[in-house]
């Protein structure tokens, strides 16, 4: 089974679990406000699953790479939430290229709460966020997200009479993600706040003896990364036997956990941890 600890404190585990994101802000150089907590999110469709071309994509000014995100829920969101938000679909696509820097630059938070702005690595990434997040439920409030003040659309008027191939050439000047061939969602399988771990439970750890410990020590690892508000183990003779199942008390934990145990090795064994619908609980 998973290595024992030492009972943890929830409230500690979920403060730690976004305090890497914090880190990572203050490390490039940016200083934000905002109370703190742990923001919950409902959905997000349409970015796992994406393949994204390789190679830099062209260099685009700050205002073609920033997003505005209105409509906050305040003093519950922070700029770590939001980074981490932002970030964490973003790295699921295939093709994601972490050594070109991470999918967001900068974070900066209104001092009332109420909206922020989110920079990101390149125009396409942010495209595809303001596809994704507009109108995505946060704490019960729907997002308002939108493009900033001096925000210059493309020009379409010179692709129309373009031939295919030039267009393709011209939109992938603008953005590769715009004329990559293979850019075709899978279905979709959007962050939630519960887990499927494989790799962790063998036959034998399921039997009288063990299993409550097992139960015990696979939610003390995941709250190593969030509020853990249930555990379920299938039983021999069950469906799904040989996974465990983990519900988070906020999707971002979720994420967070996922980050920490996706290809993580337990005794010799390697774990896939994915999303599932909450209703596997």
């Amino acid at each position: 089974p998973p290595p024992r600890h030492p009972e943890p404190d929830p409230a500690a585990a979920a403060a730690a679990a976004l305090a890497a994101a914090s880190s990572f802000a203050a490390a490039a150089g940016a200083t934000f406000g905002g109370a703190a907590g742990c923001a919950t999110a409902g959905g997000i469709s349409g970015l796992i699953g994406l393949t994204l071309p390789s190679g830099a994509p062209p260099a685009a000014g700050r205002k073609q790479r920033e997003l505005y995100v209105g409509n906050l829920p305040i003093g519950a969101v922070t700029a770590a939430d939001l980074r981490e938000l932002f970030s964490a679909p973003l790295r699921t696509m295939a093709g994601f290229d972490e050594t070109l820097g991470p999918p967001v630059l900068n974070v900066d938070v209104a001092a009332d709460g109420k909206f922020a702005f989110v920079e990101f690595r390149d125009e396409a990434l942010c495209t595809l966020a303001l596809n994704t997040f507009d109108k995505m439920e946060l704490l019960g409030r729907s997002l308002k997200v939108g493009r900033p003040r001096g925000y210059i659309e493309p020009s379409a008027s010179g692709l129309a009479s373009l031939a295919p191939a030039a267009m393709a050439s011209r939109l992938a000047a603008v953005s590769p993600l715009l004329a990559h061939p293979l850019l075709v969602p899978a279905p979709p399988t959007p962050p939630t706040a519960c887990l499927r771990l494989d790799g962790l439970i063998t036959p034998d750890m399921l039997n009288d003896e063990e299993y409550s410990d097992v139960l015990s020590d696979i939610r003390e690892e995941c709250e190593r990364s969030g509020r853990v508000t249930a555990v379920r183990i299938p039983r021999v003779g069950e469906p799904d036997v040989g996974a465990a199942f983990v519900r988070f008390a906020s999707v971002v934990e979720a994420v967070c956990a996922r980050e920490a145990l996706d290809r993580r090795v337990f005794d010799g064994n390697k774990v896939a941890a994915r999303f599932v619908p909450e209703g596997s609980l």
